[in-house]
């Protein structure tokens, strides 16, 4: 099961400043450039391998980008990395399985915009029979297709699904997923 949380980063990133402006300095000294915003960053608590945890999502101002910032509920910090963000993903045309060689054929309904002749990790999701359904080491054959390897028959197609590079943000603090969604502005936590 996959929980979500909206992150609407807001219009122009609160306290940027164009580089090439020089700020002015107030009676007290400060740069109210750099004076934090008046609303908190994006505060929300996911479940990652079973535990609850607090994420804020800051501005930097030094890095010019948003960080993810984990937390125990205690305050300590786990993690803290530049907010990357996954695309929602591309329709399936057709999806075949090879018994010969153990391998699926995916068709995109469009170019999926993943280099030809590379071998990334792909998630495909919503096919059925769910035997389709995974992340996969997926070599790119061309603009509009992929192959993965499925030791055996998974069965008659019977529905199609799409395919997700994911940037998965948690990646080697938990088994759990953190993955930010830039056409919908939302964290998906999957378990």
């Amino acid at each position: 099961m996959t929980t979500t949380y909206n992150f609407t980063p807001p219009v122009g990133a609160p306290n940027a400043q164009v580089p090439s402006v020089v700020a002015r300095v107030t009676a007290y000294g400060l740069n109210p450039v750099a004076v934090p915003a008046s609303a908190g960053p994006f505060t929300f608590q996911p479940t990652l391998d079973n535990n609850q945890y607090t994420v804020t999502v800051t501005w930097s101002l030094f890095g010019q980008r948003f960080y993810v910032n984990c937390y125990t509920l205690s305050g300590v910090l786990v993690f803290s990395v530049p907010l990357i963000g996954s695309m929602i993903g591309t329709n399936l045309q057709a999806i075949s399985w090879d018994g010969n060689t153990g391998t699926v054929t995916a068709t995109t309904n469009g170019p999926h915009g993943y280099e030809v002749g590379s071998v990334i990790n792909l998630t495909v999701i919503n096919c059925t029979p769910t035997a389709y359904n995974g992340t996969f080491a997926a070599n790119i054959i061309n603009k509009t297709q992929f192959t993965y390897g499925v030791a055996s028959f998974p069965g008659a197609v019977a529905g199609l699904g799409s395919v997700q590079y994911n940037i998965n943000i948690a990646a080697g603090y938990f088994a759990s997923t953190l993955i930010y969604r830039t056409e919908n502005q939302q964290f998906e936590v999957s378990p």
